[in-house]
């Protein structure tokens, strides 16, 4: 009790090399001298040693860690507060008696303190990254300027878990778009199995099936089916549980784009058609392209479209892979540009003054839509001009082709499938065979790569974001099931 009153107190990990020295400044703020300097209440308190507990880690050291923290948390709750009755004693000592104080709290003020409290155990135990995310949330708007040092602990809380464990797990599926509004949205999915799939719709706050579709195929002008490859479904932003609205196709569909905030949808087909249907005059055509359109984006705003081509890059100009660009309500072409490799995905950012096109052989470009012709930011793999062929001498590009691109919270990402994938390794003077794919992740600010935690040796099937860019729904493929995966993207 000496050195606490005299601030000699030996840190924990200088008795025991195994425990963290995070947990010294635990047992150094419990033990401080001023008590404004000391954690506000035994579940602040309580909260620190938790986050110590927590910290990933061999197992054997977190035994090591456990024990430390059982025996910290017990003499902290008796050292200190001996310790805050001796500094007490100590203080009356030399003011005298205190002058009488009618600044008790109020029943009130206990009441809200019991809430904040009763809250803060709910929040502890959410273990969901989403459910958290809510739950702290609404504890900070409510008690956050209450009780500022439990603040600041649930703040922490909240970056630690996501920087350490961001993905949460949902269900197989084989397709799925985040829509409508929400805190994370909601998403449509279309789960595993043999056709015919149902259509669901998910919350992902919870990870539950709201509703569900068994959408039946319209049948053509002589009562037979139509082809799945000519219907295409949309659904209301705003309205989800409304249910799909069906389109019938005027042609085969070789790729098609719902138009964001409608449910107009753009197709384009095996010929190079682009159309646009849903709306009540009629389909609208775009200019065709030189061959089958490989991948169709439409910016949030409506000021632009993207399209891509298959394409050989060993003929012709007008048979080369190329990406597109057209103004959307008039749809008059505004560029043209060649790409290593048919496009596979394209994606606008939410201001849509850029354009991602992924490639099939895994690349990346970052376009300027006001300046469509300028040299593209390559953010992985290689842009044009190429020599002597794309198969050599090229920068590292993602493992496969490259299947999903999404803008969320100021950074892009992109994910590829990893099978057939066709990268060169130097060491082995050719031409390898990968399998696994990737997820990538760039910051826009200044092109940055970061790192983004999930295992790499499975492939990817799709990715979407939420409208505002905050949400990002992964599927990763394992060649069977489909898992869903949701991060916030901070």
């Amino acid at each position: 009790m000496g050195r606490i009153l005299e601030g000699r107190l030996q840190p924990p990990s200088e008795l025991n090399p195994g425990l963290p020295a995070r947990l010294d400044a635990v047992v150094a703020k419990a033990t401080a001298r001023k008590p404004e300097e000391r954690y506000a209440d035994a579940e602040a308190l309580a909260l620190a040693l938790r986050e110590v507990l927590e910290e990933p880690g061999p197992s054997a050291r977190r035994r090591r860690v456990a024990w430390g923290v059982t025996g910290a948390a017990f003499l902290l709750s008796a050292s200190a507060g001996l310790a805050g009755v001796a500094l007490r004693y100590a203080q009356l000592r030399e003011s005298g008696p205190a002058p009488d104080s009618s600044a008790a709290p109020s029943a009130a003020d206990s009441d809200s303190s019991r809430a904040a409290r009763a809250a803060l155990r709910e929040l502890r135990r959410a273990e969901e990254l989403p459910e958290r995310y809510r739950l702290a949330r609404a504890w900070l708007e409510r008690y956050g300027a209450q009780l500022p040092e439990q603040a600041e602990r649930v703040r922490e809380d909240l970056a630690r878990r996501a920087a350490r464990d961001p993905f949460r797990r949902l269900r197989p599926s084989l397709w799925g778009r985040l829509i409508g509004a929400g805190d994370p949205p909601r998403a449509i999915l279309i789960p595993a199995g043999p056709p015919p799939r149902p259509l669901e719709l998910w919350s992902l706050e919870r990870g539950e099936r709201q509703l569900s579709w068994d959408v039946s195929q319209p049948q053509d002008a002589e009562g037979a089916p139509v082809p799945l490859s000519r219907i295409a479904f949309a659904f209301r932003p705003s309205a989800p549980e409304r249910g799909p609205v069906v389109h019938e196709l005027p042609h085969e569909t070789s790729s098609l784009c719902v138009v964001p905030g409608t449910t107009r949808v753009v197709v384009g087909g095996p010929g190079g058609e682009l159309v646009e249907v849903g709306r009540p005059e009629g389909p609208r055509l775009f200019p065709r392209l030189p061959a089958a359109a490989s991948a169709i984006a439409v910016s949030r705003d409506h000021r632009f479209l993207a399209a891509t081509n298959f394409g050989h890059i060993d003929r012709g100009a007008d048979q080369q892979p190329a990406v597109f660009l057209f103004d959307y309500e008039s749809k008059r072409p505004l560029g043209r540009r060649l790409l290593v490799g048919s496009g596979s995905y394209l994606a606008f950012s939410p201001d849509g003054k850029r354009c991602a096109v992924g490639t099939l052989m895994g690349r990346v470009l970052l376009l300027q839509t006001e300046a469509f012709l300028d040299d593209p930011q390559v953010l992985v793999g290689s842009g044009i001009p190429f020599q002597p062929s794309p198969f050599l001498d090229l920068a590292p590009a993602c493992r496969g082709g490259v299947r999903g691109l999404a803008f969320a919270g100021g950074r892009l990402y992109a994910c590829s499938r990893g099978k057939n994938a066709w990268q060169v390794d130097p060491s082995a003077g050719g031409v390898v065979l990968q399998s696994a794919g990737d997820l990538r992740c760039w910051r826009l600010s200044d092109g940055q790569e970061l790192e983004v935690q999930l295992d790499d040796q499975r492939g990817y099937a799709w990715l979407d974001a939420s409208p505002d860019g905050r949400w990002l729904l992964v599927a990763q493929d394992s060649g069977g099931p489909t898992d869903l995966w949701l991060i916030e993207g901070r």
